[in-house]
């Protein structure tokens, strides 16, 4: 199945969910780990730091996406990045769980 969220379509595999459970135009809310969420400088695709927590080899950072959404991002220590500052970014979806939005 095919779902839109605010960092753009995603793909999902029946391995991931039971297609049964969603129609065509339903509403869910789509959980995406912090290491599928990757920071490319190269990347179009941008965000904003808004927190970030050191964790030794690596930061999680709080970033802010169009629309005002926030995602959280496991990015490697050596991409020391400001709060306020742009990163790119980019999606290696391995990890991602839809559930109905109730």
């Amino acid at each position: 199945m095919r779902f839109k969220t605010a960092l753009g379509e995603l793909s999902i595999g029946d391995d991931y969910l039971q297609a049964s459970v969603f129609s065509v135009g339903d509403i869910v809310q789509v959980l995406m780990r912090p290491d599928d969420i990757i920071h490319d400088d190269a990347s179009a695709m941008q965000a904003r730091v808004v927190a970030r927590y050191f964790r030794g080899a690596d930061f999680i950072y709080t970033l802010a996406i169009s629309g005002g959404e926030e995602v959280l991002a496991l990015v490697p220590s050596h991409h020391d990045h400001a709060i306020g500052e742009n990163i790119g970014i980019c999606l290696e979806i391995d990890h991602v769980v839809v559930f109905p939005n109730v």
